[in-house]
């Protein structure tokens, strides 16, 4: 999967082609869907991070018509299948470096959901979160 999404992510007209970008969305749906239904998100975990944090090489602000860019919706939705995982230590383990790194990037959206699964980790487990707390707190004071 993640070569033909790298591969589709990075054609020059991706930005455009609502074709290769359904093609996408609807593949993460269903790795998504699966991983949920199966409840196998430690086996799968490291993928799903790293492909998750593969956005985090595109373009994630929304354009002017305050629409969300193509790699915005597929961290939005990686994010959800990863992040509602946050009372199982392992994972957040692997997400909370990137979900930081999610923050320090201003898409507004992005960053308002991941604040809510960043408050529920740190309930469950907040010293995954502690070495984090400067970025956190930076974040916060600059309306994210």
């Amino acid at each position: 999967m993640l070569p033909d999404y790298e591969f589709l992510c990075l054609k020059q007209d991706y930005q455009t082609n609502d074709n290769d970008q359904a093609v996408v969305e609807i593949c993460i749906t269903r790795i998504t869907t699966a991983i949920r239904e199966t409840e196998s998100i430690e086996k799968h975990g490291k993928s799903l991070v790293a492909l998750w944090e593969s956005c985090l090489e595109h373009n994630l602000k929304p354009s002017g018509k305050d629409e969300d860019t193509p790699h915005a919706k597929i961290a939005s939705d990686i994010m959800s299948c990863i992040l509602q995982n946050y009372n199982r230590p392992p994972v957040m383990a692997l997400a909370v470096p990137v979900a930081v790194k999610f923050l320090q990037r201003g898409n507004k959206e992005l960053c308002r959901n991941m604040s809510s699964y960043l408050s529920l980790a740190a309930i469950s487990k907040a010293d995954l979160l502690a070495e984090h707390t400067e970025a956190i707190v930076k974040s916060i004071l600059q309306g994210r």
